[in-house]
């Protein structure tokens, strides 16, 4: 009896210590181009998921493409650069069977005011 105890709370414990949450924030380069020579249109962002299972098989996901896709359809221009671009990451994960990342992108639109 013993025995089939110890068993059961060796399975709750690993399913409970299989499961995670992680929130995680990365900053890129957060400084603004030299001179004044821009003009801020304002903020954008975009949200997606990247689903990976055993850790071999992933699909979806974003990246600085899609954020600048985002900010070209809201300020209807393809003249543009986003700038201050900052990453979330909320990762949750069951056993590490099925990792779910939850992705979240923001930066800043802006328009260069000398054109090449």
């Amino acid at each position: 009896m013993k025995a089939k105890i110890f068993i059961l709370l060796m399975i709750i414990l690993f399913v409970v210590a299989g499961c995670v949450d992680i929130n995680n924030s990365i900053a890129h380069d957060k400084s603004f181009p030299s001179d004044g020579r821009y003009k801020i249109l304002g903020p954008v962002n975009c949200e997606g998921r990247k689903t990976v299972v055993l850790g071999l098989f992933w699909g979806g996901g974003i990246g600085y493409k899609d954020l600048y896709e985002t900010a070209c359809e809201k300020y209807k221009t393809r003249d543009l650069d986003v700038i201050n671009v900052s990453v979330d990451e909320n990762v949750m994960s069951v056993l590490g069977i099925v990792v779910n990342i939850y992705i979240t992108m923001r930066g800043t639109a802006i328009v260069y005011n000398d054109k090449p």
